[in-house]
């Protein structure tokens, strides 16, 4: 199964570079920590939520590029790494609003199909980067047909992820806050960057993983 190969493939992976895949994160990880999803106005969660989800997709696409590099033994700096997906940040972008756009309309509507629409549109990140003279659609289409040839892995994937983020938003997330939440400034220190570590880490993990699978695949029309 696609699944389990891919995650011992991760599994190593982290082994041998697992810090430096980390890192990558930060972007996304430092939007995490300032708990977005807990505004309660609405025109500012749908200002936020399309930016979170391009810094995801911008994350998703440089460890991608990492993992090859790593496979070759080339160690790019993450200067060179992010300037060197420039030219993609803009059709990234667009495609993310959409993308973002689709998922929050699938969640309002009793969530699963949300979660089927992450699936089918999981891949949309790494296409761009593959086939960069795609347009938004094409990478969306082409996401939704590799989608078809892994279904059940995808949609295993995305439930993980999606469980284990709840987990760690509503279980961990809070009795961290608890713990730290005092009126000293290393009690909130200890908070931020916890919190930051663990963010970082899982989303690393997951992007990792998704890669990986991508991988396996096959992209043949």
């Amino acid at each position: 199964m696609i699944l389990a190969k891919s995650f011992k493939e991760t599994l190593s992976q982290f082994a041998f570079a697992g810090l430096y895949l980390i890192t990558l994160q930060l972007p996304v990880g430092l939007l995490d920590v300032t708990d977005y999803m807990n505004i309660e106005k609405t025109w500012e969660v749908l200002l936020l939520t399309p930016i979170y989800f391009f810094l995801s997709s911008v994350c998703l696409i440089a460890t991608f590029q990492a993992i090859e590099n790593i496979e070759i033994r080339n160690w790019t700096t993450y200067s060179r790494l992010f300037v060197s997906m420039r030219p993609l940040f803009w059709k990234t972008f667009m495609a993310s609003t959409l993308v973002s756009s689709l998922i929050i309309l699938g969640i309002a509507a009793l969530i699963i199909p949300g979660i089927w629409i992450a699936a089918q549109y999981a891949f949309v990140p790494l296409i761009i980067k593959k086939h960069p003279d795609f347009s938004v659609m094409q990478a969306l289409h082409t996401s939704k047909m590799y989608y078809k040839r892994e279904t059940k892995s995808l949609l295993l994937w995305v439930c993980l992820v999606s469980g284990i983020n709840i987990f760690l938003f509503f279980v961990l997330g809070k009795s961290n806050t608890e713990f730290f939440k005092t009126s000293n400034i290393l009690g909130n220190g200890l908070s931020f960057f916890l919190n930051l570590i663990v963010n970082c880490s899982t989303g690393a993990f997951f992007n990792v993983w998704l890669c990986n699978i991508f991988k396996h695949i096959p992209q043949e029309p």
